[in-house]
Protein backbone atom coordinates (compact mmCIF):
# COMPACT_ATOMS: atom_id res chain seq x y z
CA UNK A 1 0.00 0.00 0.00
CA UNK A 2 1.34 3.73 -0.76
CA UNK A 3 1.53 5.26 2.81
CA UNK A 4 2.32 8.80 1.34
CA UNK A 5 -1.65 8.29 -0.26
CA UNK A 6 -2.63 6.93 2.85
CA UNK A 7 -1.37 10.57 4.75
CA UNK A 8 -2.59 12.84 2.15
CA UNK A 9 -5.81 10.82 3.10
CA UNK A 10 -5.17 11.35 6.56
CA UNK A 11 -3.95 15.08 6.38
CA UNK A 12 -7.73 15.72 3.59
CA UNK A 13 -9.70 13.77 6.97
CA UNK A 14 -8.04 16.08 9.41
CA UNK A 15 -8.49 19.11 7.51
CA UNK A 16 -12.19 18.26 7.22
CA UNK A 17 -12.61 17.54 10.56
CA UNK A 18 -11.13 20.64 11.51
CA UNK A 19 -13.60 22.94 9.45
CA UNK A 20 -17.02 20.50 10.19
CA UNK A 21 -16.55 19.24 13.67
CA UNK A 22 -16.73 15.82 12.75
CA UNK A 23 -13.80 14.38 14.63
CA UNK A 24 -15.43 10.78 14.25
CA UNK A 25 -14.63 10.42 10.51
CA UNK A 26 -10.91 9.57 12.04
CA UNK A 27 -11.82 6.30 14.01
CA UNK A 28 -11.87 4.50 10.32
CA UNK A 29 -8.01 5.65 10.07
CA UNK A 30 -6.91 5.38 13.46
CA UNK A 31 -5.16 2.18 14.93
CA UNK A 32 -7.10 1.07 18.48
CA UNK A 33 -3.72 1.85 20.19
CA UNK A 34 -2.58 5.09 18.13
CA UNK A 35 -0.12 7.73 20.14
CA UNK A 36 0.03 10.86 19.27
CA UNK A 37 3.26 13.22 20.25
CA UNK A 38 4.14 16.86 20.31
CA UNK A 39 7.91 17.50 20.59
CA UNK A 40 9.40 20.90 20.66
CA UNK A 41 6.95 22.81 22.88
CA UNK A 42 7.29 24.09 26.63
CA UNK A 43 5.17 21.54 27.38
CA UNK A 44 4.99 18.14 25.71
CA UNK A 45 2.34 15.92 24.77
CA UNK A 46 1.55 12.49 24.48
CA UNK A 47 -1.98 10.81 23.96
CA UNK A 48 -2.39 7.27 23.76
CA UNK A 49 -5.33 5.16 22.72
CA UNK A 50 -8.02 6.24 19.42
CA UNK A 51 -10.68 7.96 21.48
CA UNK A 52 -7.86 9.35 23.58
CA UNK A 53 -6.18 11.27 20.05
CA UNK A 54 -9.27 11.98 18.67
CA UNK A 55 -10.38 14.28 21.61
CA UNK A 56 -7.31 15.33 22.29
CA UNK A 57 -7.32 16.62 18.64
CA UNK A 58 -11.01 18.14 19.15
CA UNK A 59 -9.54 19.77 22.00
CA UNK A 60 -6.75 21.53 20.95
CA UNK A 61 -8.51 22.82 17.53
CA UNK A 62 -11.33 24.15 19.99
CA UNK A 63 -8.68 25.72 22.26
CA UNK A 64 -6.44 26.99 19.97
CA UNK A 65 -7.69 27.26 16.53
CA UNK A 66 -11.16 27.72 16.59
CA UNK A 67 -10.76 30.81 18.78
CA UNK A 68 -8.56 32.60 15.72
CA UNK A 69 -10.38 34.00 12.97
CA UNK A 70 -8.81 32.38 10.48
CA UNK A 71 -6.31 29.02 9.89
CA UNK A 72 -4.94 27.76 6.75
CA UNK A 73 -2.94 24.70 6.94
CA UNK A 74 -0.73 22.78 3.87
CA UNK A 75 1.44 20.02 3.64
CA UNK A 76 4.55 21.62 1.96
CA UNK A 77 6.51 18.30 1.19
CA UNK A 78 5.95 14.41 1.90
CA UNK A 79 8.21 11.44 1.66
CA UNK A 80 8.22 8.02 2.27
CA UNK A 81 10.32 7.18 5.34
CA UNK A 82 10.58 3.47 5.02
CA UNK A 83 7.84 0.78 4.51
CA UNK A 84 5.23 2.06 6.70
CA UNK A 85 6.43 5.78 7.66
CA UNK A 86 6.17 9.13 6.27
CA UNK A 87 7.74 12.23 6.93
CA UNK A 88 5.82 15.16 6.15
CA UNK A 89 6.25 19.21 6.61
CA UNK A 90 3.37 20.76 7.15
CA UNK A 91 3.03 24.87 7.72
CA UNK A 92 0.15 26.28 9.22
CA UNK A 93 -0.71 30.47 9.12
CA UNK A 94 -3.22 32.09 11.43
CA UNK A 95 -4.74 35.40 10.91
CA UNK A 96 -6.56 37.41 13.42
CA UNK A 97 -8.00 41.07 13.41
CA UNK A 98 -5.19 43.62 15.26
CA UNK A 99 -2.72 41.01 15.53
CA UNK A 100 0.32 40.38 13.47
CA UNK A 101 -0.12 36.94 11.60
CA UNK A 102 1.15 33.50 12.81
CA UNK A 103 2.95 31.22 10.84
CA UNK A 104 5.01 28.40 11.27
CA UNK A 105 6.16 24.76 9.62
CA UNK A 106 5.49 21.43 11.60
CA UNK A 107 7.74 18.00 10.91
CA UNK A 108 5.32 15.49 10.91
CA UNK A 109 6.27 12.25 11.26
CA UNK A 110 3.80 9.27 10.55
CA UNK A 111 3.83 5.51 11.01
CA UNK A 112 1.07 2.88 9.83
CA UNK A 113 0.27 -0.34 10.97
CA UNK A 114 -2.06 -2.87 9.01
CA UNK A 115 -3.13 0.31 6.69
CA UNK A 116 -3.67 2.23 9.96
CA UNK A 117 -2.34 5.47 11.37
CA UNK A 118 0.12 4.16 14.46
CA UNK A 119 2.35 6.53 15.51
CA UNK A 120 1.80 10.43 14.63
CA UNK A 121 4.70 13.10 15.72
CA UNK A 122 4.83 16.82 15.04
CA UNK A 123 7.63 18.18 16.26
CA UNK A 124 8.24 22.00 16.32
CA UNK A 125 11.86 22.39 15.47
CA UNK A 126 13.49 24.60 18.27
CA UNK A 127 16.75 26.02 15.47
CA UNK A 128 13.37 27.09 13.25
CA UNK A 129 13.57 31.44 13.42
CA UNK A 130 9.49 30.50 13.31
CA UNK A 131 8.91 28.25 15.96
CA UNK A 132 10.53 31.01 18.32
CA UNK A 133 8.24 33.39 16.42
CA UNK A 134 5.74 31.32 17.36
CA UNK A 135 6.35 31.08 21.40
CA UNK A 136 6.73 34.78 21.35
CA UNK A 137 3.48 35.48 19.86
CA UNK A 138 1.85 33.17 22.29
CA UNK A 139 3.20 34.50 24.88
CA UNK A 140 2.01 37.89 23.73
CA UNK A 141 -1.54 36.95 22.50
CA UNK A 142 -2.38 34.26 23.79
CA UNK A 143 -3.51 34.53 27.18
CA UNK A 144 -5.83 37.73 26.55
CA UNK A 145 -7.76 35.47 23.94
CA UNK A 146 -8.03 32.63 26.22
CA UNK A 147 -5.66 30.50 23.62
CA UNK A 148 -5.38 26.75 25.38
CA UNK A 149 -3.42 24.05 22.52
CA UNK A 150 -3.23 21.05 24.86
CA UNK A 151 -4.29 17.86 23.82
CA UNK A 152 -4.96 16.44 27.15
Amino acid sequence: MDRIADYRRWFAAFEACVADDQWGRLEALLDPDAVYEVHGLPTPQRVVGRAAVIAGFARSIRGFDRRLAQRFQQCTATRGDGPDRVLAYTYTRYEHPGLPSLGFPCREESQWREGRLWRLTNTYEPQWVETAELFDWFGRHGPALGLDPSYA
